[in-house]
C-alpha cells in the first residue's frame, strides 16, 4: 500500500497496533537498516528483525486495543518527517486504561510511500498519577 503522506503513515501504524495486525505493523516499517524503536521502559532496537519480534510479542500480548492519538509537534520536508503525539490507549474488552503515553515516530519517504524509521515511547512523566483516587494505570505498549 502506498502512503502519500506522513499522516497517513501514522494512521497505518496505529491502525495496526489498535488491530494486533503483526504483518500490517511491519509493513508500515521501512526495511531499511538505519531502524530504531524504544518501547517504554524498554532497550533501544535496531534491526528490522528485532523490531519485529518486539512487535509480534506486543501484539499477541492483549486484544483489540483503542487509541487517541493527540499530535502535538510535526516538522518535514520532502524525504523526512517527525511527529510527536500522545497515545491515550484502552482495552475496551478487559476495562484497562493505561498511562499516557509520549511518542516520537519518524517517517521517511522511500519507492514512492512513507515508511516509519524510528518509534520512541516513553510514560509521560509529566502526569501527575498522585492526585487521582485511583490505582496507577497500567503501562504497556
Amino acid at each position: 500500500m502506498t502512503r502519500k503522506s506522513p499522516a497517513e503513515a501514522e494512521s497505518a501504524f496505529y491502525a495496526a497496533f489498535s488491530s494486533g495486525d503483526h504483518r500490517e505493523m511491519m509493513a508500515v516499517w521501512a526495511t531499511t537498516a538505519d531502524l530504531v524503536c524504544v518501547h517504554p521502559m524498554g532497550p533501544r532496537l535496531s534491526t528490522w528483525d528485532v523490531i519485529s519480534a518486539s512487535w509480534q510479542q506486543i501484539l499477541a500480548g492483549e486484544p483489540q486495543r483503542v487509541f487517541d492519538i493527540r499530535l502535538k509537534a510535526s516538522w518535514a520536508d520532502a524525504n523526512i518527517a517527525v511527529r510527536v503525539v500522545d497515545e491515550i490507549i484502552a482495552v475496551p474488552t478487559s476495562g484497562l486504561h493505561f498511562a499516557p503515553v509520549i511518542a516520537t515516530n519518524i517517517y521517511k519517504f522511500y519507492d514512492d510511500s512513507w515508511y516509519m524509521v524510528a518509534h520512541h515511547a516513553s510514560l509521560d512523566a509529566a502526569t501527575d498519577r498522585r492526585s487521582s483516587n485511583e490505582e496507577p494505570a497500567e503501562t504497556r505498549h
